[in-house]
């Protein structure tokens, strides 16, 4: 039988800097599994509107994206409200936004009427 051999000081230092590094990657393992990141969510918001020359309202406008994704090649559309349907006066385009952040983008419509105008996200994707 072998006889049985005693822990030196540095060999307890190291299994106890081992047992604190494996317990910190399941607590992030775990945090990370119980915090779910939220898919992009993509919010137009009218920030201003101003008329200029005696036909045009510049419409300046807030893209949000109130996820925690990035979301890319997101797409803004200005149109006007009119009785045969809304019809589209502008496209902005934002390469990406992150989780968060928030652009501005300015539209120039062909009229006076701010109750005309309308925009809206066309259309976004995820990276």
């Amino acid at each position: 039988m072998s006889a049985r051999r005693i822990r030196t000081g540095p060999e307890w230092i190291t299994f106890a800097a081992s047992c604190v590094v494996l317990a910190a990657l399941v607590v992030v393992i775990g945090w990370l599994w119980v915090n779910d990141d939220q898919p992009a969510r993509i919010q137009v918001h009218t920030v201003g509107v101003q008329q200029i020359g005696d036909d045009q309202l510049e419409i300046t406008v807030d893209v949000v994206n109130s996820g925690d994704r990035t979301a890319v090649d997101v797409q803004v559309i200005g149109e006007l409200i009119t009785q045969d349907g809304p019809q589209q006066f502008g496209e902005q385009s934002v390469d990406f936004l992150t989780g968060g952040e928030t652009s501005t983008v300015v539209f120039v419509a062909p009229t006076v009427d701010a109750q005309s105008v309308a925009v809206r996200v066309g259309s976004f994707s995820r990276p």
